[in-house]
């Protein structure tokens, strides 16, 4: 029984696409070291408690072997650099009672020029992340070079965009909570659906609007939030840290179990919501640190606590690391690693996330487009995912740790998708999925 789930196929669900293992056998991979991924036990069968990853220059693995037991998840990525040539690695499980026999060994070449891209420890990457705020996107010691821009040569920028941003945002109303669905219907998203009438789309359904202008209200409030955080991190004008300030504390004052969480209905529209508060949760903190009093950094903590935490459990009970073919959760890591490193001292959970985060990053990140750098969800959905989420969350963390995610294949090249698919001349691309 312990030998079953050992070398099987992935399995292909509607809702639980598995990713095949990786490296594929005999493959050349560009960046060094290789990260590793697997498959767990079949879902019937009994989960190993935990695996155990072998990888050596000796088919036989009986000389020069390296053993990384106790792993909980099925991805690794390694702390060194490979030397150049032919690997050979494979795994087992092991459960309380005993082991499996060790996969079939499969091998991968490591070029010459291969790029080094070696994620460190987690001890490693906290210590080079600096102790002072702000330090997403702009260290502490950069900040008079930083504000320094606005008067020379991005004052154009600022003139005609940001101030002009600021201004609105100032004039916005401050939402109050969403209102959960009528009757507190949790499950009302099976209803969001449209109504149709004679095969034709007509009046979307009372659930589904409501939801609608619910998410369009948050993910205002959250925009104009960090917009005047980034007002005052830009500027120093103390009114923008002000009012951003009443937004983030009144988006912190929102039940975070409640309406806005996650999983509020039946995940699948909603964790637009929560999503939209976590990723400006952590920059803001940042950005207006300074100007917050001990009890309102305190309150923006716990909250952050509970959203983050309440995503990183989601990642653990959907297994991403076996079936990361998901569009909102794919999007939403870049947030929680952003938050992890906004909240790095504040909490022992952001030590957790960022490690979880970074590893995924390593290994089977993002999980479609391979090394040419596609988006399988179209051009809207790129941009929203690539540069709101992905990119930005490349450049804090090469900002904090030093870590150049931008190595990877992928991210050098993901650019060419939308100049090939949607040029500067063109007033629209063909869409397709999100268009």
């Amino acid at each position: 029984m312990y030998d079953l789930g050992i070398d099987r196929k992935p399995r292909h669900r509607y809702d639980s696409c598995e990713m095949e293992r990786r490296p594929l056998d005999g493959a050349t991979i560009p960046t060094n070291p290789p990260g590793f991924h697997w498959l767990p036990n079949y879902p019937w069968l009994p989960e190993p408690k935990s695996y155990t990853l072998q990888y050596s220059k000796d088919k036989s693995f009986k000389r020069n072997v390296t053993t990384i037991s106790d792993l909980k998840l099925t991805v690794y990525a390694p702390h060194d650099k490979f030397s150049s040539g032919r690997w050979y690695w494979r795994y087992n499980f092991v459960f309380d009672h005993g082991t499996s026999r060790w996969s079939e060994a499969w091998s991968l070449i490591v070029p010459e020029n291969s790029v080094e891209l070696v994620l460190p420890p987690i001890e490693e990457v906290v210590r080079r992340v600096p102790k002072d705020h702000p330090r997403i996107f702009v260290r502490y010691e950069n900040m008079d070079k930083f504000r320094a821009l606005r008067q020379s040569t991005h004052k154009k920028l600022w003139d005609s965009w940001l101030s002009k941003i600021l201004d609105e945002a100032m004039k916005r109303e401050i939402p109050s909570e969403p209102e959960p669905y009528p009757n507190d219907d949790v499950y009302a998203r099976m209803n969001t659906r449209p109504h149709t009438h004679d095969s034709k789309w007509s009046v979307l359904s009372p659930e589904f609007t409501h939801f609608m202008v619910n998410m369009l209200k948050v993910q205002r409030a959250c925009r104009d939030t960090e917009a005047l955080a980034l007002g005052y991190l830009a500027s120093g004008n103390p009114v923008y840290a002000e009012e951003a300030k009443k937004r983030l504390l009144n988006i912190c004052s929102w039940d975070p179990n409640g309406t806005t969480r996650a999983t509020y209905g039946m995940y699948a529209y909603e964790d637009e919501i929560s999503m939209a508060i976590l990723s400006i949760l952590g920059r803001t903190y940042d950005w207006i640190y300074e100007t917050l009093t001990p009890d309102e950094r305190g309150r923006v903590r716990e909250v952050a606590h509970i959203r983050g935490e309440e995503w990183y459990n989601l990642y653990m009970r959907m297994r991403y690391d076996v079936t990361p073919y998901r569009s909102h959760p794919t999007r939403n890591l870049a947030f929680l690693g952003e938050t992890a490193l906004s909240f790095l001292s504040d909490f022992e959970e952001a030590e957790k996330w960022l490690d979880y985060t970074l590893t995924i990053f390593f290994t089977i990140y993002p999980p479609w487009g391979g090394d040419e750098g596609g988006w399988s969800e179209g051009i809207h959905a790129t941009h929203r995912y690539m540069i709101w989420a992905h990119l930005f969350f490349l450049d804090i963390l090469k900002e904090a740790t030093g870590i150049d995610l931008y190595k990877k294949p992928f991210f050098r090249n993901t650019g060419y998708f939308k100049l090939y698919f949607h040029p500067p001349y063109s007033k629209r691309s063909g869409p397709f999925c999100d268009g």
